[in-house]
């Protein structure tokens, strides 16, 4: 089960705060899908995110992945260090990894995002075919 200390977007990001500001991350189960991230795109602070709009992607090989708001809002805030070492967004998804922060512009779209529970029943993100991943995992490298 993901963390209780936090809530989850259907788009598989996690967001852990308050009205006040929050702080947003890939879920475990979206970041152990990326076998290795080549490249992360995340927007600048001052950026004013719309929620279910496309706020940066994740590039892994063979796949890219648009990341969508949660909620909508202003960042505050980029994880630098992931300029440096993108893979923290696999290795410590809820932790050294976390994406942005910002401050949400409608705090009531937090009550739109799933707990923990209900997040953990979500389907899994997929994002390659299962004979893709099954050869790729049989061979030891990525999809």
């Amino acid at each position: 089960m993901p963390p209780t200390d936090r809530l989850y977007s259907p788009d598989h990001l996690w967001v852990q705060g308050d009205a006040a500001g929050i702080t947003v991350g890939l879920t475990e189960s979206l970041a152990a899908q990326l076998t290795f991230v080549t490249y992360l795109r995340l927007p600048r602070p001052g950026a004013a995110l719309s929620q279910g709009e496309a706020m940066g992607l994740v590039e892994a090989p063979k796949v890219t992945i648009d990341l969508v708001a949660p909620v909508s809002g202003v960042v505050t805030s980029v994880n630098a260090v992931l300029h440096g070492d993108p893979q923290l967004v696999r290795q410590d998804p809820y932790g050294q990894g976390w994406l942005i922060t910002l401050q949400p512009a409608a705090p009531d779209q937090l009550q739109e995002l799933l707990d923990a529970g209900s997040y953990s029943r979500q389907p899994r993100p997929k994002l390659f075919p299962d004979s893709l991943r099954d050869s790729a995992s049989k061979q030891g490298g990525a999809p």
